[in-house]
């Protein structure tokens, strides 16, 4: 029974080693669905990145070849990019340097590599990896999204889409420079205008009330009471009362006398011109009449 149950075993082991592949790519990744380009890496050209692989031959190419997106068919490169001769140590990878060789990338951007033993010819015996596309140097991107000429399904055919390309033309104007003198002086200048304009603020402020308390200190005392007078000034303090009328300076009674007509005048003329004449006194009788010797 145990026998049995090793030769069992043995049989299953050899089984899973005959299905097991000696030779595969690591990086790109396998092989997967023929014309499945959802998965595709895109490489820049001139950039680089680590090709690895596993491989029991001892002599063998790798080779660049281009998908075609017109027709189910692929063309192989000019030369490998990769060569391992008999007896040489196996290196299972290196640093390759991405290049389109004589391929165009208008017609197709999508790549595989293949590993050939050597003295094979084409794709006979090849071990291929999973397609990866190439891009120009200016359209420099290292992601794992798809290009834009993949299809999701493997059973579609690939399409080409032609691209119709246009020449523009754009005219640069000359962008003034500015020195850093012209902007040292539009900068003083906006700020002498700034100070300017506060100084005259300021000047405004402060010399109009200035002006009118000078001028108000300037003005005479009596124009000043005039102004802030709020009614008219009492003169009852201000009278000479040496030059007053006091009571007994005003006569008792008006003086109201009739005018003597010119009857009355004339007749007191005649009286006088007829009367008898009188003989004035001397100086004499006036001094004995005021009891002083003559």
């Amino acid at each position: 029974m145990s026998y049995f149950l090793l030769a069992v075993g043995l049989c299953l082991i050899t089984r899973v080693v005959s299905q097991t592949p000696s030779t595969y790519f690591i990086n790109p990744p396998a092989a997967g669905d023929e014309l499945f380009f959802a998965e595709n890496q895109a490489y820049a050209v001139g950039s680089t990145f680590n090709v690895e692989w596993v491989t029991d031959e001892d002599a063998y190419n790798i080779f660049l070849w281009q998908q075609s997106l017109t027709v189910q068919s692929a063309a192989e490169g000019s030369s490998p990019i990769y060569t391992k001769i008999t007896g040489s140590d196996e290196e299972g990878g290196f640093s390759w340097t991405v290049s389109s060789q004589q391929f165009s990338l208008v017609q197709s951007n999508v790549f595989f590599l293949a590993l050939s033993p050597a003295g094979k010819q084409d794709l006979d015996g090849a071990t291929t990896s999973h397609y990866f596309n190439v891009t120009a140097a200016s359209e420099s991107t290292s992601s794992s999204s798809s290009s834009a000429t993949s299809t999701p399904s493997s059973s579609a055919p690939p399409t080409s889409i032609s691209v119709p390309t246009t020449t523009a033309t754009v005219t640069f104007a000359p962008t003034p420079i500015i020195s850093p003198s012209q902007t040292a002086v539009s900068s003083s200048s906006s700020k002498s205008n700034n100070a300017t304009g506060v100084g005259l603020g300021v000047g405004l402020g402060l010399g109009i009330p200035l002006l009118l308390l000078l001028g108000f200190t300037l003005m005479p005392r009596k124009y000043r009471r005039k102004l802030f007078a709020t009614k008219p000034p009492s003169y009852a303090n201000s009278v000479d009362r040496d030059n007053a009328y006091t009571d007994h300076a005003v006569p008792s009674k008006p003086y109201v006398n009739e005018l003597p007509s010119t009857e009355t005048s004339l007749a007191r003329a005649q009286h006088n011109q007829y009367a008898a004449p009188v003989e004035l006194d001397g100086w004499q009788t006036r001094m004995s009449r005021a009891g002083q010797p003559p």
